[in-house]
């Protein structure tokens, strides 16, 4: 998750900078935290729908449905890693074309 080259108490900042900005928990573990409960949603979101047999057209409107659900959490996500990927470089923490 974060590169092997970030420096612990760099992270801490940069973590406590973006949390506070966003309104959100300045601990860097409530941050961390929120992040991977997203993607065990998204993730749970995916089991489901590679079960999903599609040859029913009600099934194909299931699909689409969870589809559409989890394009705002991937939109969360990305916007997140562009917001932490922007702010490691910053901090010169990531090395370029690492994004």
């Amino acid at each position: 998750m974060v590169s092997s080259l970030a420096r612990p108490e760099v992270v801490d900042v940069w973590m406590t900078e973006i949390a506070a900005a966003d309104g959100r928990a300045t601990d860097t573990k409530a941050v961390v935290a929120d992040l991977e409960s997203r993607m065990v949603r998204v993730e749970k979101e995916v089991v489901i729908l590679k079960k999903i047999d599609v040859t029913s057209k009600d099934r194909v409107a299931v699909l689409k449905t969870r589809l559409l659900m989890l394009n705002p959490l991937f939109m969360m996500l990305k916007t997140e890693l562009l917001r932490l990927s922007t702010r490691l470089l910053q901090h010169r923490i990531l090395p370029r074309g690492t994004r």
